[in-house]
């Protein structure tokens, strides 16, 4: 039996430990993983979370269609705000994107980035000229 502490340099308790390093030597002296298990443990693979899903993924397939052809009858800005551009370049959801309302083309808007931009920012005037509509609204 040693006369201290292997760990610590305390007084002996059992097996080279002090009564505080004896209760844990296995998290003082840890096993070494085996190769086999390491292998193992590398070889493990998660599947890869989806960045959208499927319904969605869905959804945006048709938008792709839709979005270009909607700008294409819509050459001009439909919002005409203060230092407006002319060009559409973007397309404004009036009533958001969320599910099935991506692609309600009765509530686009073709607009040029400026206003895009002005329209984001402001929410309230956006309400009063009827460029957004309140989420809460039920058709």
């Amino acid at each position: 039996m040693a006369k201290t502490c292997t760990t610590c340099g305390g007084a002996p308790y059992a097996k080279g430990f002090c009564k505080i390093h004896y209760k844990m030597p296995s998290q003082l002296n840890p096993k070494p993983i085996a190769r086999k298990q390491m292998a193992a443990v590398a070889a493990v693979k998660r599947p890869a979370i989806k960045l959208v899903s499927d319904r969605r993924a869905k959804e945006l397939r048709v938008y792709a269609k839709i979005c270009p052809a909607f700008k294409k009858a819509n050459p001009e800005c439909q919002a005409k705000l203060p230092g407006c551009t002319v060009m559409t370049t973007d397309v404004h959801h009036k009533w958001g994107k969320e599910n099935e309302r991506l692609n309600m083309v009765e509530h686009f808007l073709a607009v040029c980035r400026h206003c895009h931009d002005v329209i984001g920012g402001n929410h309230t005037m956006a309400k009063e000229k009827g460029f957004s509509i309140n989420r809460t609204f039920v058709i």
